[in-house]
């Protein structure tokens, strides 16, 4: 029988390692770290030595190893080795730190969303300037293009967005033709393409500009199939004010499926760029 009067208990070692002993048990019973000695009735006990393989393994699982790895590793480890380990790990974690990185950005830029959605005037048009943005649009969609015609489209710009990490808490746009809204009886919403907006311009391969200048911006309420309704209030308030329209729409969703289960609280942001005709006073 093994004197233990050097020796530690379970519960001592693990406070004094800082861990629980829940860990230590399954550490042996993996294989990765057995006590120094298990007695005939099955209580463990650990030696001062063992504190350094402590320390090692959770330095190991601090830089992202797996217990298994972390097994192999020990078992064979050397200056070389481990040099070439941080090495491999450093890449590993800069990664990891650029994918926290945007999503970060994507959680800021949702929130701020959100915080416009709440101060906006649900019930009157704004004449906003608005600076250039790069976009990068989806396949164009023809007028008489089938339902899944569209969707596809939808599917591999989606897809498009997640391969170049486009999301950046920003929901796919609609880009429609403004025309199309001024017949009074049109009952759907159809875009002619979608859009992703791109805060990293340089590191695409293609992309269009939304150009900077003067904006009526009204904010939809309700379900972004339904901002067709919208439109009419957008074209009379032109027509009061002798303002030419542009031809394209921009749809951008401040309050979009990731933020509420009920589609009738979304809010869409309606773009449409316009010149004054004339000299005519800009509305303000």
């Amino acid at each position: 029988m093994q004197d233990v009067e050097n020796l530690f208990k379970i519960g001592e070692f693990a406070k004094i390692c800082g861990v629980s002993k829940q860990t230590l048990i399954l550490y042996d019973r993996s294989g990765l770290f057995p006590p120094e000695y298990t007695d005939e009735n099955g209580y463990r006990y650990y030696s001062f030595s063992q504190f350094d393989i402590i320390a090692t393994i959770r330095s190991l699982k601090s830089i992202g190893l797996s217990l298994t790895e972390i097994k192999e590793f020990l078992n064979k480890r050397n200056v070389d080795l481990t040099y070439s380990l941080f090495n491999k790990q450093k890449n590993v974690i800069k990664n990891m730190i650029t994918e926290l990185n945007l999503i970060v950005n994507m959680m800021t830029v949702k929130c701020s969303l959100i915080e416009k959605a709440r101060k906006v005037n649900l019930n009157m048009v704004y004449v906003e300037y608005h600076s250039e943005v790069y976009i990068k649009r989806s396949e164009k969609i023809t007028s008489h293009a089938s339902d899944s015609e569209r969707y596809k489209v939808l599917g591999e710009h989606f897809q498009y967005r997640l391969a170049h990490q486009l999301h950046c808490g920003r929901a796919i746009g609609g880009i429609a033709r403004v025309h199309k809204y001024k017949d009074q009886e049109k009952n759907s919403t159809l875009y002619k393409y979608y859009f992703s907006q791109i805060d990293r311009p340089e590191e695409m391969e293609e992309y269009v500009i939304k150009p900077a200048g003067n904006y009526l911006v009204l904010y939809h309420k309700g379900y972004y199939g339904e901002s067709y309704k919208s439109y009419p209030i957008l074209i009379e308030y032109a027509k009061r004010n002798d303002l030419i329209l542009d031809d394209y729409a921009y749809e951008e969703s401040l309050i979009d499926e990731v933020s509420e289960a009920n589609p009738q609280n979304y809010v869409t942001q309606i773009s449409i760029g316009f010149t004054a005709k004339n000299n005519t006073k800009m509305p303000g």
